[in-house]
């Protein structure tokens, strides 16, 4: 959380790879609900990044620093610092598509750093404050597993020291602009964004 009255920042990952898609959209939903209620918002979209799959190297453990260098780290930064993230995905064989799990791979380092820092005494956030995570995922199957990604996902907020708060699954989505005219999804999500923003700021 910010502590020095800076206006709290939630950043949305959206993990398809489909733009404009079912995901997208109720994350947009998402977001702009929060910025109603004076939040600063960023969507990062995974598979626009240049991430290379982890190598399992296991370097990470000594230093906290994956040896790649890509728009890995810039993406890992920014979600050090935000005070809430929303997970937005499309459900490939009962977890994200790979773009946004090479990304999720390679906070292997992520959670090495947090080790080391937590032998210091300290955080893996540079403020030290706690953060909130939200998942977000679409399937087209009405009956989905949603198992396997809602532990890759707390797995992923983990090694953030972010608190896995809440989700919105949707299932039975599966022609693109399903999720635009369904007017329960969006209120659904933008209920989220709101609920979220209160959260974070209480």
């Amino acid at each position: 959380m910010s502590h020095d009255g800076a206006i709290p920042r939630i950043i949305g990952l959206a993990a398809s790879t489909r733009r404009g898609g079912n995901s997208d959209t109720l994350l947009r939903a998402a977001l702009e609900s929060a910025e109603a209620h004076e939040v600063r918002t960023e969507t990062i979209v995974l598979s626009d990044l240049s991430v290379a799959p982890c190598i399992g190297c296991q370097r990470c453990q000594t230093t906290g620093e994956c040896v790649l260098e890509d728009d890995f780290q810039s993406v890992r930064d920014r979600l050090l610092v935000a005070d809430a993230v929303i997970l937005a995905t499309p459900i490939y064989f009962w977890n994200v598509p790979s773009p946004a799990k090479a990304f999720i791979d390679r906070n292997q380092s992520t959670g090495a750093r947090k080790a080391l820092a937590k032998k210091r005494g300290a955080s893996v956030r540079p403020d030290g404050g706690r953060a909130l995570g939200a998942l977000l995922a679409v399937a087209a199957d009405p009956t989905p597993r949603f198992v396997g990604l809602k532990q890759t996902a707390e797995a992923l907020f983990r090694a953030y020291e972010i608190t896995a708060w809440d989700e919105f699954l949707v299932t039975g989505l599966f022609e693109p602009g399903a999720a635009r005219v369904s007017k329960e999804c969006l209120e659904s999500a933008r209920d989220l964004g709101a609920r979220l923003v209160e959260a974070i700021v209480a």
